[in-house]
């Protein structure tokens, strides 16, 4: 199915033991999903 050029996609329901949470500021992931995944995550938290 198409999508339009915008945040689209399919929703996948996976078991919480399939599921790895992540260490990261929301920003960081961002950046790395949108990029994909070629950008540098920032190694230190600026406030």
């Amino acid at each position: 199915m198409p999508h339009a050029f915008n945040w689209s996609g399919n929703l996948a329901i996976v078991p919480i033991e399939n599921v790895t949470p992540l260490d990261a500021r929301a920003a960081d992931v961002m950046k790395f999903a949108v990029s994909g995944g070629v950008s540098m995550v920032d190694d230190e938290h600026e406030a």
